[in-house]
Order: C-alpha cells, then sequence, then structure tokens
C-alpha cells in the first residue's frame, strides 16, 4: 500500500485533534498566563516606546522569551507528530494517532528543552543586529525625528538600512541552519530519545555538507505553499464571480456566498496542513537517509479504509468549524451605531497637516472630527505639531523644545507642501480650539517627546478655555500621560493609540483604543466593543482599508482622505443587514469585498 495512503488518514485526524486543543485549551491558557505575568509589571498592557524598556527588563525579556518558547514548543508537537505519522509510514507499520500523542506526551519534557535552546540561539543571534543598526545610527545618523528619515529617506537612512539589510541577511542565513537542525532535532529526540542537547548534535551530524541542499528545499515548500495558496485564492474568487453576478437576488447571493465560504474554509485548511506535511517530509526524508528508519514492515490494509474514513471524519469536523465561524460573522455584524470620519492630522492630502488651512478642508469634506498633535515649546506654549523637530515641514533641524513660541510661528510651515501654502504658520493649540469651536470635534494626540514640562496640564486648560471640553477627547502613545489626564478630568474620553504592544489590551484604563491597520483584525475589535472600549482604526486611505474596517466593526475611520472616507461610510450606511452579512462573509473567505461607488 502507498505511503501516502497509510498516512494521509492519521495525518489529517491528528492536525484537527491539534487543532481544536490549541483554539479551546492551549492559546486561552498561553494567553492568559502571558497576560498575568506581564501583569505583574504594575500594568495590564505595554505598548509602543514603552515596549523597549519592558523587554529590556527581566520581567519583560523573560515574558517574551517563555511567549516565544512556547509558540516554539507548540511547532515542535506539530512537526513532531508529523514526522512520527509519516516514520510509521515509511516503515509500512499501521498508523495510530493515539501513540503518537503517547509519545509526544512522553518526550514533551526534551521538546521543551529544546525549543528553548532554539529560542535562546535566535535571541543571541539577533544581538549583533541590533548593534550593527545602533552603530550605523551613532555613525550617520542625527537626532532627527525618525518620521522625518521614514518620509524623506535621506542618503544616510538609506546606507543605513542597506547596512542593517545586510547584517540581517547574514544572520538570517546562520538563523536559517539553525532552525534546519531545530527541525531535525525534533524527530531525532522523539524516536532515539535522546537529550535535547544530544538531539542537536545528532541533528548536525545529519545535515553536516548537506545544510544548503535541505534549506533550498525547505525553501522551496515555503514559496510552494505561497504560490499554490495564492492561486487557490484567485481561483475561488474569479468561481464566485462566475457563479454570483449582479442580477442574482440578495437570498441566492447569501446561499452562494455561504457555501463558497464553506468552500475556502475546507480549501485553505487543508493547503496548510499540506503544506506543514511537507515540511515534515522533506525533514523525515533527511533523517530516514541516515538508515535510522528501517526497512518496510507488512501492515493490514484495513487501516487505509480506517484511515480514508478519519480523514473523512476530519474534513467534516473543518466543515462544521467553518459553519460555526460563519455563523459568527453573520451574528457579529455591529448594529447600527454613529461612524465618525477622522481627519489624520487635520487631512493631509488637501492641505499642510495640523494647520488652519488642513483644518478648514476637512471640516469641507465633512469629517467628523480632526485629530491633531500637540507638544510644548521651550516657553511653555501648546502647539500643534507632530514631528520632534522641524526639518520636514519648515526646513529648521530644530527641536521644538529648543524654541520659543515666537520662533516657531516666524517658521513656513505651508511651502513644503504647495507653494500656494507659503507663509502657512504652525497654530497653538488655542488658535486651533478656537478655529474648530462649533464646526468639528478634536481628538488631541499628546506627543510625549521626553522634554515636556506640563503637557496634560496645559492642554486641559486651554482646552477649557476655549469651552471645547464637550467637543474634544485626548488620545496618546503614552500610557502614563493617559492616567495624568484622567486624574486631571475624569470627565474627558481618554484613548490609547496601539501601533505594537503585549498584554491585555482590553483591560486598558481608557475610553477608546486607536487601532493600527494591520492590528484592527474583527476579533480584537469585537473583544475590545464587548469590554466597552470603542475602537478607531488608522490610518485608512484607500476604499479597500475604509470598507474593510467598517465591515470588521471599526467605530471611527481615521484617514487622510476624509472626503473619500465620507462617501463610504454612506454607502456602509445605506447597506441592510443581509448585505453587511453578506460582504462579511466574502472579506472573511477572501473572495472580495465590494467598495462604495
Amino acid at each position: 500500500m502507498p505511503c501516502w495512503r497509510r498516512v494521509i488518514g492519521p495525518v489529517v485526524l491528528f492536525e484537527v485533534a491539534l487543532g481544536l486543543a490549541t483554539l479551546g485549551l492551549l492559546d486561552p491558557l498561553r494567553v492568559v498566563l502571558i497576560d498575568r505575568l506581564i501583569a505583574l509589571g504594575g500594568d495590564p498592557f505595554v505598548g509602543n516606546t514603552a515596549l523597549i524598556g519592558f523587554v529590556l527588563s527581566p520581567l519583560g525579556a523573560g515574558t517574551l522569551a517563555l511567549a516565544a518558547i512556547i509558540a516554539t514548543l507548540l511547532l515542535a508537537v506539530e512537526f513532531g507528530g508529523l514526522g512520527l505519522i509519516l516514520r510509521d509510514g515509511l516503515r509500512g507499520r499501521p498508523v495510530r494517532v493515539r501513540r503518537v500523542a503517547a509519545r509526544l506526551v512522553a518526550r514533551l519534557p526534551a521538546l521543551l528543552v529544546l525549543s528553548a535552546l532554539a529560542v535562546g540561539l535566535l535571541i543571541l543571534l539577533a544581538v549583533p543586529v541590533a548593534a550593527v543598526g545602533l552603530a550605523a545610527k551613532a555613525a550617520w545618523l542625527s537626532d532627527a525625528d525618525i518620521y522625518f528619515y521614514v518620509t524623506t529617506r535621506p542618503a544616510a537612512f538609506v546606507a543605513v538600512i542597506a547596512v542593517v539589510a545586510v547584517a540581517a541577511l547574514i544572520v538570517g542565513f546562520v538563523a536559517l541552519r539553525l532552525l534546519v537542525r531545530y527541525g531535525l532535532a525534533v524527530p531525532i529526540c522523539l524516536i532515539e530519545g535522546v537529550a535535547a542537547p544530544t538531539g542537536l548534535r545528532r541533528a548536525a551530524v545529519v545535515v553536516r555538507g548537506r545544510e544548503r541542499t535541505l534549506a533550498l528545499r525547505l525553501l522551496a515548500v515555503a514559496v510552494a505553499g505561497l504560490v499554490v495558496t495564492g492561486l487557490a485564492a484567485a481561483g475561488l474568487s474569479g468561481l464566485y464571480g462566475l457563479v454570483s453576478g449582479p442580477d442574482q437576488s440578495l437570498p441566492a447571493a447569501l446561499r452562494v456566498t455561504v457555501a463558497f465560504a464553506l468552500l475556502a474554509a475546507v480549501v485553505f485548511a487543508l493547503l496548510g496542513m499540506l503544506f506543514r506535511v511537507a515540511l515534515a517530509t522533506v525533514l523525515m526524508h533527511a533523517y530516514a537517509e541516515t538508515g535510522a528508519v528501517p526497512a518496510r514492515e507488512h501492515a493490514p490494509a484495513a487501516r487505509a479504509s480506517l484511515g480514508l474514513r478519519g480523514a473523512l471524519a476530519a474534513v467534516a469536523v473543518i466543515a462544521i468549524a467553518a459553519v460555526v465561524q460563519a455563523w459568527l460573522i453573520a451574528g457579529a455584524v455591529a448594529p447600527d451605531r454613529a461612524i465618525t470620519v477622522t481627519a489624520h492630522r487635520a487631512g493631509t492630502r488637501e492641505a499642510p497637516e495640523n494647520t488652519l488651512a488642513a483644518l478648514d478642508r476637512a471640516v469641507a469634506a465633512g469629517a467628523d472630527v480632526v485629530e491633531i498633535d500637540v507638544q510644548e515649546t521651550r516657553d511653555g506654549a501648546v502647539v500643534v505639531l507632530h514631528d520632534t523637530d522641524l526639518r520636514r515641514v519648515a526646513g529648521l533641524p530644530a527641536s521644538i523644545w529648543a524654541l520659543d513660541l515666537a520662533d516657531v510661528q516666524a517658521l513656513d510651515a505651508g511651502s513644503w507642501f504647495a507653494p500656494a501654502f507659503a507663509g502657512e504658520r504652525i497654530p497653538t493649540l488655542a488658535e486651533f480650539a478656537a478655529a474648530a469651536r462649533g464646526r468639528v470635534r478634536l481628538n488631541v494626540e499628546l506627543k510625549v517627546n521626553g522634554r515636556g514640562v506640563d503637557l496634560a496640564g496645559r492642554t486641559l486648560a486651554i482646552l477649557r478655555e476655549a469651552g471645547m471640553t464637550d467637543a474634544a477627547v485626548i488620545s496618546s502613545l503614552d500610557g502614563p500621560i493617559l492616567a495624568e489626564v484622567r486624574a486631571l478630568a475624569p470627565e474627558l474620553p481618554v484613548g490609547l493609540i496601539v501601533a505594537t504592544g503585549v498584554g491585555d489590551l482590553g483591560a486598558a484604563d481608557v475610553s477608546f483604543v486607536s487601532l493600527a491597520q494591520r492590528r484592527a483584525t474583527p476579533a480584537r475589535i469585537r473583544a475590545l466593543n464587548h469590554r466597552g472600549r470603542a475602537v478607531h482604526v488608522w490610518t485608512l486611505n484607500t476604499d479597500e482599508q475604509i470598507a474593510g474596517a467598517l465591515l470588521d466593526g471599526a467605530d471611527a475611520i481615521i484617514t487622510d482622505n476624509p472626503a473619500r472616507a465620507r462617501a463610504i461610510v454612506r454607502w456602509y450606511e445605506d447597506l441592510t443587514t443581509a448585505e453587511r452579512v453578506l460582504l462579511r462573509l466574502r472579506r472573511a473567505s477572501r473572495i472580495g469585498v465590494s467598495g462604495a461607488s
């Protein structure tokens, strides 16, 4: 009997069982453990720039290392189980998933040590890359705001990126060799029963002289997996386009979409499974070439039908899971709510950012809220400015905390954008609030630059004097300054801006959360909404991005183009509940989302 016929059923059963165990038990336990450890530092969530200090602390370094070890251990268990199944298939033995599971449990301590060694080695490899990056920055870059470098990309910045990229490539090559050894050490520890260090040494012997070949094979499998997945997505989208049509009734469209959502769930689950099996097969063949896998043995043919029945049962489980997912998607359509359009930095498409000219255009475009950034000058004035220095918007290589208000307002902050805005000035928060009063609400982001004196107190005083406290919210990347605002003005909504972070975000003491687009998943948005936190998503500028965030449940769209966002919000608000369900299913099954016309 061919090996693949003997292993296909056990492989599918093992993958489904492990997936269900991970989803229902292991992942929740891991999240609770990591969240509890992070909370020991005093804050339930650590994000943005505070993450650097957390990572460098003993608690943070230990927590993140533990999280990496657990994730690596789960991979070891999965690929180890696949390796054992393939080993029995190569030997011609009956494959029993229960026996595989028992072996994995028995060897779990060795796999844990192996995972810890792998994570430790990768951390050590990351150190020289970080050192090269810091040295290159110190040699070629000044203390200019990072946003200046990212947007203007001067030659020195490009050189630093190139140097770091070269260092990362060299270290990446070494890391790939280590990962190949780690991948082989997993079946060695399981099959031969040796300790983790011995398994790594044995793996080094097995791959000696063949590391490049094995690495290329694994990369080829990875590339093939990406290509096949892309082709499958394109094929499903094309087939969906043929089956559905503009004249199709809504009930028929919903039936077709649900069917395709189920089909897509099964197809992508099976493709992911095949990809992992292919990687395990490459490693097991390398191990078998050492003679460690004995010759084939005779096995009863009845096992084939059992394997086939098991595979069909596992596919049925995937289909049931897809049905549950579709039901959850359909049931998670947010009720009608006020969706706000926020002009990012007062709108950056039609006028220079954070200026009174941008404010006027944002109001004309239909923005509900204007988001601005504020910092303090040397003489204590609160001005509207994003970067910590004036290089990008005024051509002056000086930090905002080194200038008085008169110096700042003498600068031309409009010519960089277009000649028509020559002479545009950097406004104070008082000027901006007075111009916004009665026209639009404000989202005032407090920019913590390390040189502020009383940014929270001064900002609140200005908003109170302008009569804007009932038409403003405060946001920041910095949690401590938001806590300060909470203490000074408990009635004012505050929001945490999240680019990256770890911990229990829903436990943060804020009214709303501003998520970077890549972090604004439907599940995260629902979880935050359920805990009473509104979710703003930034920065969305294309029709697909804006429509996708609305379908995912975002409460506010932060955009550089408020006019276009307003049009798409109107389109979304005109949809019926059934139409929203249809579009959510299409989005979840990767067959596209229709945008506003």
